[in-house]
């Protein structure tokens, strides 16, 4: 059976994921064993595994026949895939539970708990993308424990005085302290009251978040005031009032604060209570406002007059003026995407759409999350198409909106998943320590040269291929015949690409360079003392020799056979030293000091 780390089974299942259109076939059963075609996997592995995300534990323990390209499943993988299963539907009810937790206020009442739920989460995917199916079985079980625990810790802190939390900032964001507190630098997890204020700079942005799920998220270049914001722990309603001085913000209310909570947002020009699960306002200069709601309705109130929004429909306010007649926002922009996902292997994208009629400019956000909260990068431009540059490694999400002449900003596109795979550069060859010098020194014949490469690539050295573990790591034994040897070591990705190190190493046989002839006699590790002293000795031909008395330094190059010799006078000297330099690099090989007998 092949393993989940053979490289061939690996590119198989990732190019049959990938395949448009796969679909699935009933596949052959017989003896309670099955075998199907590649193009099935990820439908057996929604059969057998629970969810076609769980291919790689099918792969891990099907057979494949490249001639026939078919996998085969005994029956006792069948019976591990079914243990498997078991506990994946236990991870499933715990992310159900997980949702149902964060509605009850889990990320203010008990974060770091959830942190860790999270985390478990994280550990299970990678667990299940290794195909490490016993380990993924206990953290499933885990998780089910632990995911109860965190049930009962939010019902017991349900009556903590808690009202919003900084969950999101990037770059300059600042908070105030009641009305007349200072401006001063906010950190994530700072907690805010009522009459609390938050600001963002330039390229920055934050993102509250409020005991009932509810979060609002300020763009850059806005202040706000969170006026009032209470619950009734008894009946759990809830009532914020948010103050936008200047900049934007994104509203999203729970499914319950849109049943059981009131929402009113303020501005210098308008007030407008809030029932949206999705909705964007806007204060320019303080003189004009503007409002797009995205789902369910909002009522807009300004100088005693009132419009309702309902989905997809905008309305602008001037300072003394009433609210405009809702305003169809512009559509979504057609981004004529043929899938909704991608792989690219540069770090850039060129994305083209249908121009929006009425559209004076779009915006292009990327982020790491398909929700879009925290770390969204925002591209501006007039014409319909766009390059983005310096994509992040990994998963990464786009959309696109439009704004009109009056900019209300229009509806979001659907969502692009953007998989950034690196696989045009060549894999990374990390030497440990002691290999990274260009020379090598030692004083065995044999020695193990280690390091780190990327899983799954082919490794060689001197021509000679080499095991690399499955998480990139390698050692590989070499011996020296003579006094130098050269050692290439080339890594190659399955996409065919290379990286290569050269290293010279040499051996040094150190009794060898201590085997010193003095013209003086040497007895008892001293030596006695000459007005003029030779001392000679065989290293080898890479070495200068360093002879050193206090601050006198004498350096002899040694000759092709290694032979050298130095005289010298040591005068009033206490010893002398004798030093080994690498003569390319000038680093010190080795030394040694020799006394001189006491002057008597």
């Amino acid at each position: 059976m092949l393993t989940s780390a053979s490289p061939a089974r690996m590119l198989l299942a990732v190019f049959v994921l990938l395949l448009p259109g796969a679909l699935c076939a009933e596949a052959r059963q017989a003896a309670g064993s099955i075998d199907f075609p590649a193009s099935e996997i990820t439908a057996i592995s929604t059969r057998y595994a629970g969810s076609p995300q769980n291919w790689p534990v099918v792969n891990s323990l099907a057979d494949y026949n490249s001639q026939t390209n078919r996998f085969y499943l005994t029956s006792e993988d069948i019976r591990l895939l079914a243990e498997f299963r078991n506990g994946f539907e236990n991870v499933t009810e715990s992310r159900t539970l997980y949702t149902s937790l964060i509605d009850r206020g889990a990320r203010v009442l008990a974060r770091e708990e959830l942190e860790q739920l999270e985390s478990k989460f994280d550990r299970y995917r990678a667990l299940v993308n290794a195909a490490e199916i016993a380990q993924s079985n206990t953290m499933a079980a885990r998780i089910k424990t632990f995911s109860a625990e965190v049930d009962a810790i939010v019902d017991e802190r349900r009556l903590m005085s808690v009202e919003a939390r900084l969950e999101e900032r990037e770059n300059i964001v600042q908070s105030r302290s009641g009305l007349l507190g200072r401006w001063a630098d906010a950190d994530t997890g700072d907690l805010f009251r009522q009459d609390d204020g938050i600001r963002t700079g330039e390229e920055s942005q934050a993102r509250l978040e409020f005991v009932d799920g509810s979060d609002i998220t300020l763009s850059a270049s806005t202040t706000a005031v969170i006026r009032k914001s209470s619950v009734d722990r008894i009946t759990n309603r809830s009532e914020v009032d948010i103050e936008l001085s200047s900049g934007g913000v994104l509203t999203r209310l729970s499914a319950a604060a849109r049943n059981q909570a009131t929402f009113n947002l303020e501005t210098p020009t308008s007030s407008s209570q809030v029932n949206s699960s999705s909705f964007w306002a806007e204060s320019r200069s303080g003189e004009i406002s503007t409002f797009s709601n995205y789902d369910g309705i909002v009522l807009v109130s300004a100088s005693n007059e009132e419009v309702m929004l309902s989905e997809n429909e905008g309305t602008i306010v001037r300072r003394g003026q009433g609210p405009s007649a809702p305003i169809r926002l512009l559509p979504a922009p057609n981004t004529n995407w043929s899938r909704p996902d991608t792989v690219i292997y540069l770090n850039q994208i060129e994305l083209q759409w249908a121009a929006v009629s009425g559209a004076r400019r779009y915006e292009i956000d990327l982020a790491r999350r398909d929700t879009f909260l925290g770390n969204v990068r925002t591209q501006a431009t007039t014409v319909p198409a766009v390059t983005i540059s310096d994509i992040p490694r990994g998963l990464n999400y786009v959309r696109i909106r439009a704004f009109d002449d009056n900019d209300l900003r229009g509806i979001d596109s659907r969502t692009l998943q953007v998989l950034y795979v690196e696989s045009t550069s060549p894999p990374p060859l990390i030497l440990d320590s002691p290999f990274r010098p260009d020379v090598i020194y030692t004083f065995e014949r044999s020695l193990e040269i280690s390091g780190t490469t990327e899983a799954g690539t082919t490794l060689r050295l001197n021509g000679e291929q080499q095991r690399v573990n499955r998480d990139g790591r390698f050692s590989a034994g070499v011996h020296l015949p003579g006094d130098e040897l050269s050692v290439t070591i080339n890594v190659t990705n399955p996409a065919g690409l290379s990286r290569e190190l050269s290293r010279t190493i040499r051996y040094v046989d150190v009794p060898r360079l201590f085997d010193l002839n003095w013209s003086a006699p040497f007895q008892n590790g001293e030596l006695r003392r000459m007005p003029r002293m030779l001392v000679r000795g065989s290293a080898y031909h890479f070495m200068n020799v360093e002879v050193q008395l206090n601050g006198q330094l004498l350096r002899q190059r040694t000759g092709n056979n290694g032979d050298w010799a130095i005289q010298f006078e040591p005068d009033e000297a206490e010893s002398v030293t004798i030093r080994f330099v690498d003569r390319d690099s000038g680093n010190t090989i080795s030394e040694r000091t020799y006394p001189f007998t006491p002057i008597r």
